[in-house]
């Protein structure tokens, strides 16, 4: 027996049988019959609108400054714009707010870009986060830092910064763009920094050595040492033994054979001596 069943959003055909007296062939055929679930077409989903604190749909490009607004920045203890490598570079930026409004700092970030091609960016520099108020008729001065380890050449650095008004506005402005020269730090015997590493490298060497000195040959000293010491453990116990020795009662011998003999006496009893 087939039963056929209906949901609402899936159609199943079920096989069942009802009696064992079903003969071969249709029981093969009746178990061929698999569960077959149909669904409907899903409907398209609309695009879920995120806004967040008031933003709009589309983010909208950040304002150029207005008049009210000047950038300006320079490198700092760096007159020909030498970026080395392996060392930190600074930047001073001056943000001079000439106007009526009240403007806060957000962001300051930079790029290396291409001398021929401005919109060939060669690699993203660090990004610092401010959030730095600039009020009406003032300026502040920022501190923008990078370390460079490319190959030395020739770069167009560029530095923007990204603030915005009371009324949320957001603007962007280029405070530097100018090319730098990368180079590699000189090489000198006076360098402190490679001073300080040779006495590391010599400190590390010299008790390597001294530990393979002690390995191989540390233990022969110790011998002779142990020896010597033991050499003299024993002759200053023979030494004590020897005075113990020599300890003995004297209460019972005459006082004058203690008493070592005077000069006069001596020569009287060689005299004596003779005369026997």
């Amino acid at each position: 027996m087939f039963r056929i069943s209906t949901f609402a959003k899936s159609l199943n055909f079920i096989t069942t049988t009802t009696s064992s007296n079903i003969p071969k062939k249709t029981l093969f055929a009746v178990t061929q019959i698999r569960t077959v679930t149909w669904h409907p077409p899903k409907k398209p989903r609309k695009k879920a609108a995120l806004l967040l604190h008031g933003a709009k749909k589309e983010t909208e490009p950040a304002n150029p400054p207005g008049e009210d607004v000047e950038l300006s920045a320079e490198l700092i203890d760096n007159p020909f714009s030498l970026v080395v490598n392996g060392q930190q570079t600074r930047l001073q930026i001056v943000f001079n707010n000439k106007g009526q409004e009240n403007y806060t700092v957000r962001l300051v970030a930079g790029v290396l870009t291409n001398p021929d091609n401005a919109t060939d960016i060669f690699t993203k520099l660090p990004t610092i986060q401010y959030d730095y108020p600039v009020p009406t008729m003032d300026h502040v001065e920022l501190e923008y830092r990078f370390h460079s380890e490319f190959n030395p050449q020739d770069l167009d650095l560029i530095v923007f910064v990204a603030f915005t008004d009371d009324k949320n506005t957001r603007f962007e402005g280029v405070a530097y763009n100018s090319t730098i020269h990368i180079v590699e730090p000189e090489q000198s015997i006076f360098d402190l920094q490679l001073l300080f590493l040779y006495l590391i490298l010599a400190g590390i060497i010299g008790g390597v050595g001294y530990m393979i000195f002690q390995a191989f040959f540390g233990g022969v000293k110790s011998k002779k040492n142990q020896k010597n010491r033991n050499q003299k453990i024993a002759e200053k116990q023979a030494a004590q033994a020897a005075i113990e020795l020599k300890t003995y009662d004297e209460s019972w011998i005459p006082e004058h054979h203690l008493k070592k003999p005077t000069r006069s006496a001596s020569k009287k009893m060689k005299k004596d001596d003779k005369a026997d």
